[in-house]
């Protein structure tokens, strides 16, 4: 359940940065394949040399390597493909409308059973979920949001899910006239508000980009690797890239939360134990 990849003796985690969709939230799951159908049928109007089942590996591939972007990142490397392909791109802006358009109706579908008391929130949680932050809320480390997904929608499905409070003002995500957001940026400035060293982060992530962005600022990088389509298994490939982008911790939720802040906060006795 808790794999170590790699542990360091660090400071005792004065900071805790979570992302969103797939970390915290199963509201958006299933948005890899909807934006993965979004891409191929795009590609394929573009008249791309490559065949379908060749673009889907192509457009899967990316799409696992790039999460954690913002949405607006992805839908240019979108546009970039069509216009290798010898195709007239429409703009990131536009491919991210119709990605988003395509997403909204299960989003909405989710939201509303919340809202009607149809289905709790927890069960739109990762596994484990609230249990981490009321714990480290326990500790006093204080807790950030910083996600790839537009602020206003974060915001708004942090509160359908009840988990807003936890995190105060400090819910960060790119405006719609954002385009020099990123999450490097924000955990530099938190760290720098915050007065602390990179080795008091730690930074919980599904995506690369998270992951790479807590291992250089010197924090421990706890990946989620969460197979969302099967509810508490590991996903192989999620593993695998998160990795690549340097995570020292791998969990597919937050199940055994108790042990994995055990560890966080005696990375020494970690060590001792995995020796």
């Amino acid at each position: 359940m808790i794999e170590i990849i790699r542990l360091h003796p660090a400071a005792l985690p004065r900071l805790a940065v979570f992302d969103f969709d797939g970390t915290l939230s199963l509201v958006r799951s299933g948005w890899q394949q909807i934006m993965g159908d979004l891409m191929v049928e795009t590609l394929l109007q573009a008249r791309c040399n490559e065949a379908p089942p060749q673009l889907r590996r192509i457009v899967d591939h990316f799409i696992v390597g790039s999460t954690g972007q913002p949405t607006v990142e992805q839908m240019a490397w979108l546009a970039a493909e069509v216009e290798r392909c010898g195709g007239a791109a429409e703009s990131p802006a536009e491919y991210k409308r119709r990605f988003e358009m395509r997403l909204q109706e299960r989003i909405e579908g989710r939201l509303g059973e919340l809202r009607q008391g149809a289905r709790a929130p927890d069960a739109l949680l990762v596994p484990g979920a609230r249990a981490l932050l009321d714990e480290l809320r326990r500790r006093e480390v204080p807790l950030a949001l910083i996600s790839g997904t537009d602020r206003d929608a974060v915001v708004q499905e942090a509160g359908a899910l009840r988990i807003a409070g936890y995190f105060g003002d400090r819910i960060y995500g790119p405006g719609p006239h954002d385009p020099g957001f990123s999450k490097p940026t924000m955990m530099a400035r938190l760290l720098s508000e915050c007065e602390l060293p990179g080795a008091a982060l730690v930074g919980f992530g599904d995506g690369p980009v998270e992951t790479a962005a807590t291992r250089a600022a010197g924090g421990l990088a706890v990946g989620v690797a969460l197979d969302e389509a099967h509810g508490s298994r590991l996903d192989p490939h999620k593993r695998t890239a998160l990795i690549a982008a340097g995570a020292d911790i791998i969990v597919p939720h937050f199940g055994v939360y108790a042990r994995l802040v055990e560890i966080i906060f005696d990375t020494k006795k970690a060590l001792e134990i995995r020796d």
